[in-house]
């Protein structure tokens, strides 16, 4: 896994050749996690941040998954990135709520 996630990242600056589908890297690293990959599914979910550093929805599912893991730290850490960039999401200030509970 960390071979291809080094190759896609090499791909980057020459996006004009290719198209990586933040949805569905997204559901590629839900599905991962689902199905009990956490480690592989947060490398897929980070590469999605990596890709779309201004989405809410990548930064939540990254969060969703370091809170699955128990890593708290990270899991708010990328709930404050999604809410920075979408102050008025009711889904991330829940999830912050429930963190503090």
């Amino acid at each position: 896994m960390d071979f291809l996630i080094k190759k896609v990242k090499e791909m980057k600056p020459d996006s004009s050749k290719y198209f990586i589908d933040e949805k569905e890297m997204q559901r590629i690293g839900t599905t991962l996690l689902f199905y009990g990959s956490p480690d592989d599914a947060i490398k897929i979910l980070k590469l999605n941040t990596y890709f779309y550093p201004k989405s809410a929805t990548a930064a939540i599912s990254l969060g969703k998954a370091y809170l699955k893991t128990n890593n708290i730290d990270l899991a708010g850490e990328y709930f404050k990135k999604a809410l920075s960039i979408e102050p008025d999401n009711k889904e991330i200030t829940k999830l912050l709520k429930e963190m503090k509970d």
